[in-house]
């Protein structure tokens, strides 16, 4: 896996062309705050315990409206609690990178 760069940036604004001044596609926003790609990378290729819910869901505008929520993850099992009530549980399928590491690829 290549990228050309680790933080989105001003000048190409490939792939969504005018009126877009920035390349925003990478794994840390031009403030550098980490994004998803970020996490999703970090549960493959480190052994730091990683679980990462996205998207946010603070809209206003989706007040009421059920959001789907994914996950990167660690983790055997992913619980997720609203308001200390829970939403459910998944176990989670390991497999493995090319040099070895374990990661979780999706939830069964």
């Amino acid at each position: 896996m290549f990228f050309w760069t680790g933080f989105d940036y001003r000048g190409e604004s490939n792939p969504f062309g005018f009126p877009a001044v920035s390349f925003a596609v990478r794994t840390h926003d031009t403030c550098g705050f980490p994004k998803d790609s970020y996490f999703y990378l970090k549960s493959w290729w480190t052994d730091a315990p990683v679980l990462h819910l996205y998207p946010h869901w603070n809209w206003p505008e989706k007040i009421g409206q059920e959001i789907t929520v994914g996950c990167f993850s660690k983790y055997e099992a992913v619980e997720l609690l609203v308001n200390g009530v829970s939403l459910g549980k998944k176990k989670c399928r390991v497999t493995v990178t090319s040099n070895g590491k374990p990661f979780i690829n999706r939830l069964d």
